[in-house]
């Protein structure tokens, strides 16, 4: 967990790619239930305050791989 947190505060992921599902605060029930019966379709999901119900995820511009994992 430490390790994935990093790569996201460090830039090397990019978590708009990465958050997958967003929802109103107001339907933090629905979302629990998405990633407790669909954890495959779940990578990030987000309780938002202010979300505009219409909202759905960037699609990616290339399928190719945005993370960049630092070197030992």
């Amino acid at each position: 967990m430490e390790w994935s947190l990093a790569l996201i505060n460090s830039g090397a992921a990019n978590r708009r790619l990465l958050t997958t599902h967003r929802f109103p605060y107001t339907r933090a029930p629905k979302a629990l239930h998405l990633l407790h019966d669909h954890p495959n379709q779940t990578l990030g999901l987000l309780l938002h305050w202010d979300i505009d119900e219409t909202w759905r995820p960037p699609t990616p511009r290339s399928s190719a791989a945005t993370l960049r994992l630092p070197t030992p």
